[in-house]
């Protein structure tokens, strides 16, 4: 993740880093407000695709759900915008208070 984030680096992470330990994992949600309609992550993806762009409020940028966020709006070429918040409880507030809506 840090290659693509930095023009230049002075090591290749593939080449000079080897893996050790998986010592965490972090399981990836997605929430929206109730005045969202919708029910499924394909009804997330179809409603996201009828708009213009659609806002994810998400922790800062290069945290893991900014990341995971980017490659879902690539992977289903959705046109999303990033908030970044300080931390993931501002966000998922401000998701709950509608002020952030696909």
């Amino acid at each position: 993740m840090t290659e693509g984030m930095r023009q230049r680096l002075a090591y290749n992470p593939e080449r000079d880093l080897v893996p050790v330990a998986m010592v965490a994992r972090s399981p990836n949600i997605f929430i929206v407000h109730p005045s969202v309609p919708v029910k499924s992550v394909a009804e997330l993806i179809e409603f996201s695709r009828s708009r213009k762009t659609s806002v994810m409020a998400r922790q800062g940028v290069g945290s893991n759900p900014h990341l995971i966020g980017e490659l879902f709006a690539h992977r289903f070429k959705l046109n999303l915008t990033h908030v970044p918040y300080k931390g993931g409880g501002a966000g998922i507030a401000t998701s709950c208070r509608g002020r952030s809506r696909c």
